[in-house]
């Protein structure tokens, strides 16, 4: 579960310093992580296995933005 709260805390964090575009980049994430969990639904371990890693990868996206200093409503013209 670190990797959804470290996608959180950088979607606060974001919102924190009045930049939405990664807002938008972590709603779309969420439809792909639901969309994937039904498609893939198995078994437990693998509903775990695509929570984590999709949430792992909206952490590593959003890190990148910080430590870049994007504005993703720039990048994305919103």
């Amino acid at each position: 579960m670190s990797a959804v709260v470290l996608a959180i805390v950088v979607l606060n964090f974001e919102l924190a310093r009045d930049r939405t575009g990664y807002v938008y980049l972590f709603a779309a994430g969420s439809v792909v992580e639901l969309a994937l969990v039904w498609a893939f639904h198995s078994s437990l371990i693998r509903v775990a296995q695509i929570v984590m890693l999709s949430n792992a990868v909206l952490f590593l996206i959003g890190f990148a933005t910080v430590k870049l200093d994007l504005d993703l409503r720039t990048v994305f013209d919103l």
